[in-house]
């Protein structure tokens, strides 16, 4: 088991930024533009979409990252439902913005209870799901300021994406 500190970087990054601790034993999968799965809906096809390009681009995205990234989609497209459903809720209710819900009438209350809603802790963990898979695949900007994007390689002529998306 890992001790505490930043996460370890991907192989694959280790190599595109010229890290002096790659590990050349490393599995490294081929880079590719994998399509999306056909089990995703429609918001998380458009989060696809959008995404894919520069995660080829800077991460070295392959068609073994295809189920991490899915689920990533798939926790953006929940947060989105998530969140219009909380929307109609919202309208139904302003004072409560949706935030809580009243029960049904039961034969000893006169009016339902005020609880908490359910959709409130539905959008939070798709919420929370969302960001652990995109902190994975370094989508988020703490996950890239981790990311060394090898500038300086660069400027002396050399490019060690060059080798890694030439292979």
């Amino acid at each position: 088991m890992r001790g505490g500190g930043p996460k370890p970087k991907p192989p694959n990054l280790k190599l595109i930024t010229g890290s002096q601790h790659y590990n050349k034993n490393n599995p490294m999968p081929a880079p590719a533009r994998p399509m999306p799965p056909d089990f995703l809906d429609d918001y998380a096809k458009v989060e696809w979409g959008r995404c894919v390009d520069d995660l080829c681009a800077y991460s070295g995205l392959s068609k073994i990252d295809v189920a991490v990234f899915a689920a990533y989609c798939q926790s953006y497209s929940q947060w989105r439902h998530s969140s219009e459903l909380l929307d109609e809720f919202a309208k139904a209710n302003p004072m409560t913005r949706g935030m809580v819900i009243y029960t049904k009438k039961s034969r000893d209350t006169q009016g339902g209870n005020l609880i908490h809603n359910p959709v409130v802790g539905q959008m939070n963990k798709a919420k929370a799901d969302m960001v652990r898979y995109a902190t994975e695949l370094g989508m988020t900007p703490s996950a890239r300021s981790r990311i060394d994007s090898g500038a300086a390689h660069r400027t002396q002529g050399e490019d060690p994406a060059e080798r890694y998306f030439s292979a």
